[in-house]
């Protein structure tokens, strides 16, 4: 995991690493209480996490260094 951030940049990959965790940890709360409005907003919702996601992650792709891309998951672990 260390590779793949630059020593100058390594804060705000760490950063984005741990927002990941704080997203589904006030996601799922929030997915719950939907339930009190309605049966169906929960649906909606969980239908609207994955359609995000096709979007983002395309534009997270080109935003990383290639020689991230490049680097395949068994080197990175090799190195923790």
């Amino acid at each position: 995991m260390s590779e793949a951030a630059p020593p100058e940049q390594a804060g705000r990959y760490l950063a984005a690493f741990q927002y990941s965790f704080s997203v589904a940890s006030l996601t799922a709360p929030l997915l719950m209480s939907a339930f009190a409005l309605s049966g169906w907003l929960p649906w909606v919702l969980l239908a609207l996490g994955p359609a995000g996601a096709l979007v983002l992650l395309p534009w997270l792709r080109r935003a990383l260094p290639s020689r991230v891309l490049a680097l395949a998951p068994d080197e990175t672990e090799a190195g923790a």
